[in-house]
């Protein structure tokens, strides 16, 4: 008993003494800390942007415009409270349950992952603190919170809070973000409205309403259902607005470029890791074109289709150069563009394939899965360009079969586009994904085809600098070279042909040379998304369209129609003033060579054409030089048929030739050791020749000569002897003689 008393004082008193050292440590490392009281509500800051020529185009600014705690709605503060600190009316700046819950947590993981944080540490940390996670900053920020606490009353905090909170795209405050989401008075939230602001602020960019709105949707219900549980709200009140649609404000059409400097701004947070509360003053460099900006701009809402459309421009090594969209940014299902870069490209590089290689478009089934072709067309045999150019999907399919989806995975995670363990299907090579992709990464994957195959990661800021000019982050290109040069030669001439003959032919009279790829995404009942993602010797161009919901596009618009129809407008105003036909430039080690067009149209085999072969006879094809043929076509210049038929019937001889397309023949009699022309297909206009007995004792040789008529000179085969007859016939059967 003794013992065990001994043990439990032991305990008790090595839990007070840790507890004493931890205050004592408090003390000493908090001991000159104090609430600044001016800190709780000056929050200016300001940012230039600048563009592509360093010119000054914009100038954000987010000064103390403070909204009385009054005119905001109850169920405003609810939802911030609901999610951000449910016991915010019952602690003293501290919540203890929380707190404790969050040591164990981090004990566990041995992190800083959770901090507890209440409304009052969030306060403090922001307009006092770093966003470091260290135990002194955590110290600092309770002892701060204690002071907040002990000064102002809960409305007052919660006040304070609400108009310095950021909601990302440089909104400090329930004003600002209010305004910008929603063109709507914090006092005019509705409740579905509030719930939307409070879910943002988590992870402003993540989750964005119009960069990320499938995200910010869940994110909303999260704080609808924590609202509902803590009775904040009814159930009435969370069922009507569970499933509601996030209402954005229209796009101002007078602010050139507001969406790129928005994302700009977003990127910021990024690249320079640190809390959006620490970034004050900053010029900001971008890659934004405003010529460009107002041609894409323009672009878009002369379309009157009743869609949302985005859409922009990159330079090859994925400086954004412009951004314009009335939806914003969004993971979407891509269609077909991804066929290139998951499909055709990887076979290519791998060596599978060539683009004249035959495909079998014909329904086929690859176990249970058996692809379906737009209109259920399909084309019988056909060559990988053909494919691409027309995007069928049996051969897509086949393709990515070829390449393996693990191989074909590691390409599109290489170009910066996200797969699941979920995706580990024959539907990837359609653009079937788990999460979707983002068109700023889909355009941004393109580029690898006019940069040579390297990829850089799509960006909008090229520099920023403080406010004495000090460089605090320069872009530096950190490309990756994805596909060799030969491959890269081999699609640029495929994607050519997509805009010559295939999908997007409204390209085609353009002004310069464009390259592209058409997507369109649907159901049994219509359309939901269309795309176009072309490109030049220059830039890259994706455009986009669809709707909140995959609520079907009117008149089965495709990528093929309207959304090439726009990238047509764009790229002409871009060259308006500098017309470019330039071509990008080939790799060495491709080689453009003539195929017999005979062979690969009736048996599928990639022959090399004879040299003498007629131009109506052969086409070009594009190869690696490790990939050209090894077999030449001798058609013409060494021509052959098949040894002909002889027979007798009533004392006639029948010869009857079998000649092949562009292959004629002439027919030599023997009479002792001299040969007798005796017909000929051309002149005679025939195959078969008859010869009649003129003697009762002979015998009869012939000779078939194979020739071909190549502008106006004659290549003989090799000479055919056919079987001597003799003559009188004693038995029908025995006509032949050895």
């Amino acid at each position: 008993m003794k013992k065990a008393l001994k043990v439990l004082f032991m305990v008790f008193a090595s839990i007070f003494i840790a507890i004493f050292c931890l205050l004592i440590y408090f003390y000493i490392t908090t001991y000159n800390m104090n609430l600044d009281v001016n800190k709780l509500v000056s929050f200016d800051r300001s940012v230039v942007f600048y563009d592509d020529n360093n010119n000054v185009v914009l100038e954000q600014s987010n000064g103390n415009s403070i909204v009385d705690s009054t005119k905001i709605p109850t169920q405003t503060k609810n939802a911030f409270i609901s999610i951000e600190d449910k016991r915010f009316y019952s602690h003293n700046g501290i919540d203890y349950k929380g707190l404790f819950r969050a040591i164990l947590s981090n004990l566990k993981s041995f992190s800083f992952k959770q901090g507890a944080s209440t409304i009052s540490q969030q306060l403090i940390k922001n307009t006092h603190l770093s966003s470091q996670k260290t135990l002194k900053r955590k110290l600092y920020e309770m002892k701060l919170a204690k002071q907040l606490e002990n000064k102002y009353s809960k409305e007052e905090i919660l006040e304070k809070y609400l108009n310095t909170i950021y909601f990302g795209e440089n909104c400090y405050g329930i004003l600002s973000a209010s305004k910008h989401y929603f063109d709507k008075e914090p006092s005019e939230l509705s409740l579905n409205e509030s719930a939307t602001l409070a879910g943002i602020i988590k992870a402003p960019t993540y989750y964005s309403p119009y960069q990320n709105y499938k995200r910010c949707y869940e994110r909303k219900k999260v704080v609808l259902k924590q609202m509902l549980n803590q009775k904040l709200i009814t159930k009435n009140e969370y069922l009507a607005n569970l499933n509601a649609p996030i209402n954005l404000a229209e796009k101002s059409q007078t602010n050139k470029g507001v969406d790129y400097f928005n994302f700009a701004s977003n990127q910021i947070d990024k690249i320079l890791n640190k809390s959006p509360y620490s970034l004050r003053e900053l010029n900001v460099y971008t890659y934004i074109n405003p010529d460009a900006q107002t041609y894409i701009e323009n672009a878009v809402n002369n379309c009157t289709t009743n869609a949302h459309k985005t859409a922009l421009l990159m330079d090859k090594n994925a400086h954004i150069c412009a951004y314009y969209s009335t939806f914003g940014r969004s993971n979407r299902q891509i269609g077909s563009i991804i066929k290139p870069l998951v499909c055709y490209a990887p076979a290519i590089e791998n060596d599978l394939v060539s683009s004249a290689t035959k495909l079998s478009d014909t329904k086929t089934y690859f176990g249970d899965y058996s692809p379906k072709n737009y209109n259920g067309k399909y084309l019988g045999d056909i060559s990988v360009k053909t494919a691409l150019s027309t995007s069928s999907n049996v051969c897509a399919v086949k393709l990515l079969n070829y390449v393996g989806i693990s191989k074909a995975k590691e390409y599109l995670n290489k170009l910066n586009i996200k797969t699941t363990k979920e995706d580990n299907s024959l539907c990837l090579a359609l653009g079937s994904t788990q999460n979707g992709i983002d068109l700023i990464d889909s355009t941004g994957a393109y580029c690898v085809f006019n940069n040579n195959g390297k990829y850089n990661k799509p960006t909008f800021i090229k520099k920023i600098t403080d406010l004495k000019g000090n460089v605090i982050y320069q872009n530096q290109e950190q490309n990756s070279k994805v596909f060799n040069d030969d491959t890269i030669t081999i699609m640029n001439d495929m994607l050519g042909d997509v805009v010559q003959n295939g999908t997007a032919k409204k390209l085609k009279y353009c002004k310069q040379k464009l390259y592209a790829k058409t997507g369109t995404v649907g159901n049994k009942n219509g359309n939901t998304d269309a795309y176009t993602i072309s490109y030049s010797n220059d830039y890259v161009m994706g455009v986009w369209l669809g709707n909140k919901n995959d609520v079907l596009l009117e008149n089965n618009v495709t990528g093929g129609n309207i959304p090439s129809s726009i990238s047509s407008e764009i790229w002409d105003k871009l060259y308006l003033l500098e017309p470019s036909s330039i071509e990008i430039i080939k790799s060495e080690n491709v080689e453009e060579v003539f195929l017999d067009k005979i062979e690969y149209d009736n048996n599928n085999k990639l022959v090399l054409a004879d040299d003498v072969c007629p131009l109506r006879y052969k086409f070009k094809a594009l190869f690696k030089k490790s990939m050209i043929p090894k077999t030449k076509s001798t058609r013409f210049s060494c021509p052959q048929i098949e040894k002909p038929k002889i027979s007798v019937n009533n004392n006639e001889i029948f010869i009857q030739l079998c000649l092949t397309q562009c292959i004629n023949a002439k027919i030599f009699k023997l009479d002792g050791n001299k040969k007798i022309e005796v017909f000929d297909s051309v002149k005679n206009n025939s195959d078969l020749f008859v010869d009649k007995f003129n003697s009762k004792t002979s015998t009869y040789s012939y000779i078939v000569l194979p020739y071909t008529n190549i502008d106006g000179k004659i290549y003989y085969g090799k000479e055919i002897a056919l079987e001597k007859i003799k003559s009188p016939i004693i038995d029908t059967d025995d006509w032949w003689d050895i």
